[in-house]
This record gives C-alpha cells, structure tokens and sequence, in this order.
C-alpha cells in the first residue's frame, strides 16, 4: 500500500519542527533581544536629552530641535537593529542547517516521518522567520515611538523593512544551498564568506581592467548592476536589485530542494557532498590573488613587458593560492586533480583575454569614425549636465549623438576624440598601473571627476559610436608624459545655445526641485546691496517660495528660447544661481554614490544663469515677486530682503 502524506500533515510537521527550532535557538533570540533593547533605549535617551537641550533657548522651545532628534533616534536605532538582524541571520541559519554535517543527528532525522524535501523546507523558513520577525518587531516600536512624539516614520527608515526581508531571505537561500553541499559546517561557512568576499573583489579586478584597457569605454554605469554582486548575496541587505534577489533566492531554493534528496546522509562529515562550491571557491580566491600579483608585476614591467610580467604574476599568484585553498577546504590532496580542471580552464581564459585587452585586437581605442561616416555628433560635459546621473551611459549618448549635422562642430568632436585618443596610448605597464586607480575610483559618477566628456556619433548607417573619457590619464599619475585633452574644442561646442538649451539644469529641471535663487547684482552701481536669495524665509513660506522660484525659472527659459545665449560679458545685467535638489538621482545608486550624492545634495545641483540686457521676461518677474524694485535696483524692503545669509540657502 502506497504511503500518502496530505498537505495538512506536512503542514503540521512543518510546524512542530519550526516550534523545535524556536526552542533550541531560544538563548540567540533573548541575545538578540537584548541587545536591540538595550541600543534602542540608550539612543533615545541620548536623543531627546540633546534634542531638549538645543530645543530650550531664550526660555523658549523650539519643537523642530526635538523632531530633529527623533529623527537622528530612527536613523541610528533603525539601522542598529539592522545590522544586528544581519549578524544573527547567520547565527540563526548555520545553526539551523548544521543538522546536515552530523551523522548522528542525519540518521535521527532520516528516521522520522517527515521526507527530507520537507524537512528543509521547515528548517528554511524557520530561519526565515527566526531573523525577520524579531527584527520588525523592534523596527515597529521605533516606528511608533516616533510617531506617538509626532515625528513621522522617513521614507529611509521605512525602506529598512523591505531590505531585511530582502536581504535575509536571500543569505538564508545561498547558506542552505552551500550547507547541502557541503560535508561539514566549516566548509559551508567558509564557502559562504569566501564567495562573499572574493566575488565583489573579482567584479572590480574585471571592472578596472576593462577601464585601465578599453580607454572611454562607460564602466561605471556598472557600479549598481546585478552583476557587480551576482554571487554576494549580503550586497542584497542595500535594496537595490529587487527582482534578481527574488529570482537568486527561488534558484537557491529550487536548488537546495532537489539536491537534498539526492543527498546521501553518509555525505555528513565529509568534505563535500557536491564539489561546485569548492570549484566556485577555488576559481574566485585563485583568480584575485592571481590578478593581484600578476597586475602588480605588470605595472612594474617584470620581465620587461608588462603582458609578459602580468602572465608570469599571474601564474605566481594563482597556483599557491588553489593549492592552499583546496588544502584548507579538502584537509590534505584529495581531488587535487579534478580540482585543477576549472583553475586550469580558468588561467587560459585569463591569459587570452588579457592579451586581446592588451593588443587591442579590436581597435576600440583608436577608432574615431571618419568624418564622411558621421550623420551627427556631439558633445557633453558631464560636469556641466544635468541629465549624467539619470540618463545613463547609453541614455545619454542617444541624446548626444543627435546634437550637431553642422560639420563644423562634427570636426570639433573629432578633434576632441583624437585628443582623447593621443591621452589613452599607453605601453604596456602603464595601461596595468592604471587598473589600481581605476578599481578605487570605479564607483565614483563620472561627472564627480574633474573633466569628463563623453562623445557619441550617429553614423550614415544608423550605428551609435560613443565613449566616455576622464581625466584620471592626464595627471600623470600612471607615469608616463602629462597628456591632455583638446578642452578648447570641447569648449566651442558647450558654449553653444544648443548645449546650454540641451543639458543645462536652469533650462531641464523641473522648476519645483529648485532649493534657492541667488540673485547677484553684476553693476553695483545700480543694484547696491548684498545678494538676495529666492528661498523659504522669515517672511515666506515654502510654498510661496516654490512659486515664485518656479514663476522666475519659467521666464528665465522663455527668454532663452527667444534671444538665446551668446552675449559678451558688457552686456550681463545681472547673474542668478539657480540651486537644484538633486537627492533623487541617487534612489538606486551604489553605497559610494549615495554618499558622494547626499553631500552633493545638500548644496543642490548650481547652475549659473546670466541675465543679459535683452532679458525683459526675467527682470520683470523678479520685480514681480518683489526682489527688484520698478527701477531695477535691489530690493532688500521685501519679504526676499531679508534673505542674504548664503549658509541658509544652499
């Protein structure tokens, strides 16, 4: 007779298993418990006496001083408790899964009723629930703390819950995969922390020798990418990457689930009962010690050319780094052989990709498209555009490659890539030298570095060429001459309306983002006094400042649009500094971005607007709103006036 199991026994299973689990980690979870009790009461003390304290002044309370403070206690306490989810996940999930590498407790649980598909579908949730609902438990009592004080829950705080369910559900996954493959609890945690550290240190090897190589290709739109943190799953903790996380953790499940009933239970305490860890293992640890030594060789030109250095590093490096590493994982040369097929496939894919890099066999880098192939072409300075976080690498070369059909500015733009061409011809050691710099500086915005340009054509045939160049060659850094680009090309084609009209901030924000207006007096004879500023004040509230900076930017753009840009300096009335919150372009940028952005954010994005003599819609709005008076001269009586402080409105 077949034995049948119906769905509200394996349930019932499912659930007496979890209460087992709830009882042997019971000592973790007051651990746990205490230590997120304990940071939450001490923040919130600290928080409101130092709120109270700058509140109370003059006998009088400011209230923002104390809601600043309970933000701050969200803030710390918040992310507190998710860092010490993050620990215990782990704690919680090895000992969870360790049943797999102990003879004893395998052919216990071999014996009871319940299959073995089941058994670590109970123990994965276990885990699950083990980590997420304390977590959320003391996230909510911050949450409502805060919000009994009557400071509402911000949106950071608020994304905390998402990036914890996120996060550990995708670390419990790869862990129990990791544990189904293993032998012993040793070589699943090891296994685990090495592939989490050695995977993002890979991406950037591979990232800056693609940058170091491939001079003006866009590698940093890469920075965010899946791919950058594929096999890291604690890079999911940030909440960015959503869906792959999601699509990770069912290949981990699926994964796991069908390989456990596969598994023999003799396989306990071994080494592995399933070898792709320790190959993935192997691969990723061989392979950065290898590129270590192999670029450190090339850079200094070991055997007289960097290639050849880099081959002889390579093999230095990469052989004693498996050897000790299978050594550690497999306690003596078990394998050794077999072990050696994917290192061995390994070090010649390396070899011959880097010598198609080195050679370029391609011709990437010297490619400047002829000027009878180009239909358009243009220009953009990342530092001078509004659109180089949002946009994107592709995005924005779209954009440019339509700019100019003049061939006069096509020649401008060829002139500029030959230049950039000229700074990119390297030897050998040199372009090796350089992957150092570039993985350290490969999360950083390409428009945070001082002269960088990207320039993109539209050929006769429909095809988009395009590069993105900065100035990290022309510092001389690398050694090698000092090189430089041809900026005064580039200038002819930036100074022109249609780049102004195309990627400045003042002529493409939405108007409601503007932070301020700094109105500057040009003639002081005529308009004495200090600059005024178009802001939130004494006298004006926020929304009477968002309307009348939007009323400004309006007029400012249709005055634009009629007499455009191309004035002498005699002829500038006046100057404005039109300051942008630019916060939003960093929503899903990488760690290194968000904090480049936020400190970005906190003066806005400037853009410089003369105001010539012709521009009557502009004038006439700034009298309008009060900040000049009928006969142009500054109006410091009005509610603006009063506003000169540039620390406040920046």
């Amino acid at each position: 007779m077949t034995q049948t199991t119906s769905s509200k026994g394996k349930f019932k299973n499912g659930f007496a298993l979890f209460k087992w689990e709830l009882k042997s980690c019971r000592s973790t979870l007051i651990v746990f418990s205490i230590l997120a009790a304990t940071f939450i009461t001490i923040v919130f003390t600290l928080s409101l006496v130092v709120g109270y304290t700058n509140a109370i002044q003059d006998g009088e309370i400011d209230y923002s001083q104390i809601q600043n403070a309970l933000s701050v206690f969200q803030y710390i306490s918040g992310y507190m408790v998710f860092v010490l989810t993050a620990v215990f996940t782990i704690v919680y999930t090895i000992r969870i899964y360790s049943y797999l590498h102990n003879k004893r407790k395998a052919d216990l649980y071999g014996s009871m009723p319940v299959s073995r598909r089941t058994f670590f579908v109970s123990k994965t949730v276990s885990a699950y629930l083990l980590s997420v609902v304390p977590a959320l438990f003391f996230l909510g009592i911050i949450s409502i703390i805060t919000v009994i004080m009557g400071q509402p829950v911000v949106t950071d705080f608020a994304m905390l819950y998402v990036r914890l369910l996120i996060g550990a559900i995708a670390c419990i996954s790869f862990y129990g995969l990791l544990a189904v493959c293993s032998g012993t609890t040793l070589n699943a945690v090891l296994s685990f922390i090495a592939i989490n550290a050695a995977y993002p240190v890979s991406t950037l090897f591979i990232k800056g020798a693609i940058k170091a190589f491939f001079y003006g290709m866009p590698t940093n739109q890469y920075s965010t990418s899946f791919v950058m943190k594929a096999l890291n799953p604690m890079a999911a903790y940030d909440g960015t990457n959503v869906i792959y996380w999601l699509v990770f953790t069912a290949v981990c499940l699926f994964l796991g689930i069908w390989l456990v009933k596969k598994r023999r239970a003799e396989c306990a305490q071994t080494s592995f009962a399933y070898h792709l860890p320790c190959y993935i293992v192997e691969v990723l640890v061989a392979f950065i010690i290898g590129m270590f030594v192999g670029v450190l060789f090339g850079s200094l030109n070991v055997m007289l050319y960097g290639y050849l250095g880099f081959i002889f590093g390579f093999l230095v490096g990469s052989a004693p780094a498996f050897i000790i590493t299978h050594l550690i994982l497999y306690k003596g040369f078990a394998k050794l052989w077999k072990s050696a097929i994917p290192i061995g496939a390994m070090v010649l894919t390396v070899i011959a990709l880097m010598g198609v890099c080195n050679y370029d066999v391609f011709g990437y880098n010297n490619y400047v498209p002829a000027e009878d192939e180009i239909k358009t072409a243009g220009l953009v300075d990342l530092g001078n555009c509004y659109c180089a976080q949002t946009k994107g690498a592709f995005g924005l070369a779209q954009m440019a490659s339509d700019d100019f059909d003049d061939s006069t500015y096509i020649k401008d733009v060829r002139r500029f890539h030959s230049s950039a061409v000229k700074v990119g011809d390297r030897q050998s050691n040199e372009k090796f030298a350089s992957i150092w710099a570039n993985m350290l500086v490969s999360n950083i915005p390409s428009e945070y570095m001082y002269d960088s340009y990207c320039v993109a054509y539209r050929l006769n045939d429909g095809r988009l060429v395009f590069r993105y160049y900065d100035s990290m060659l022309t510092s001389g850094i690398f050694g090698g001459e000092y090189r430089e680009y041809d900026t005064a090309a580039a200038g002819r084609i930036t100074d022109t309306d249609e780049y102004f009209m195309n990627y400045s901030s003042v002529m493409n924000y939405r108007a409601d983002k503007a932070k301020s207006i700094e109105v500057q007096a040009s003639n002081p004879n005529n308009y004495a006094g200090n600059n005024i500023y178009i802001a939130e004040g004494e006298d004006v509230s926020a929304k009477q400042a968002k309307a009348d900076m939007k009323k400004v930017i309006e007029a400012y753009r249709k005055d634009v649009e009629e007499n455009g840009t191309e004035f002498e300096d005699k002829d500038i009335d006046m100057t404005m500094v039109i300051r942008f919150d630019t916060s939003d372009s960093y929503a899903n940028a990488s760690l290194t971005e968000k904090l480049i952005g936020q400190l970005s954010a906190d003066y806005g994005k400037a853009d410089y607007a003369p105001v010539y003599k012709s521009y009557k819609n502009t004038v006439a709005a700034l009298k309008e709103i009060g900040v000049l008076n009928a006969d142009g001269t500054m109006n410091h009586k009005s509610g603006y006036g009063k506003n000169t402080n540039p620390y406040i409105y920046y």
